[in-house]
């Protein structure tokens, strides 16, 4: 039997990546953490020194 939660991340495996982006590292950690929480697998990249 495949719990509910299998079948969130299938489903969301199936719906493609998305990319979030924010300059502000506590609230990309507060992203990182939510969406850990709902299932999305999170990979993240500290860009330190640009400057628009």
């Amino acid at each position: 039997m495949v719990s509910h939660l299998d079948l969130q991340r299938r489903l969301r495996r199936l719906l493609g990546q998305r990319l979030v982006v924010d300059d502000e590292i506590n609230v990309a950690e507060l992203l990182k953490m939510a969406l850990r929480y709902e299932g999305w697998e999170v990979q993240s990249v500290l860009a330190r020194g640009w400057h628009p």
